[in-house]
């Protein structure tokens, strides 16, 4: 197998510096991450595989960008995807739609969406669950809150 150059890595960490978003088209790997998947770039090896924390699935292979095929997804793309998530979620629940509702049902999404960045930014590593799913369970439990704190249900 040949190993990329110093230069090589460095043009990888440049281009894909930690924090950016990948979303996952393909993995060569036996068991890889399904298609879809959102990571977030942590940290890029020696050998240039990049390392991510993938938002709704827990693995801890690596992105080769020679072998996998990935896109990096913008921020607002990526709040775009949460947000319909989100919404899928509250019509499950047999809420309106944020679009149907008044501006400030929406703006009572976005401080429940807000009040779970602040909760991951300042929790310690003990039993808080970090997990996508408890995240977005939390913001919904969140925005029934604020709603009924306005009397709108």
């Amino acid at each position: 197998m040949n190993w990329p150059s110093k230069e090589e890595v460095q043009e990888i960490r440049e281009k894909y510096p930690e924090g950016t978003i990948i979303k996952i088209i393909k993995m060569d790997d036996p068991t890889p991450v399904p298609p879809g998947t959102l990571g977030v770039v942590e940290s890029i090896d020696d050998i240039g595989n990049i390392h991510c924390n993938f938002l709704n699935y827990n693995s801890s292979l690596a992105v080769v960008p020679c072998k996998d095929e990935f896109i990096v997804v913008s921020k607002n793309e990526l709040f775009q995807a949460i947000y319909e998530l989100l919404t899928k979620n509250l019509k499950y629940r047999r809420y309106a739609t944020p679009e149907r509702m008044c501006k400030s049902a929406d703006d009572a999404l976005k401080q429940a969406i807000l009040n779970e960045q602040r909760r991951l930014c300042n929790c310690w590593d003990g039993n808080f669950d970090k997990s996508t799913k408890a995240s977005s369970k939390r913001i919904v439990e969140d925005f029934e809150k604020i709603v009924k704190k306005q009397g709108r249900y």
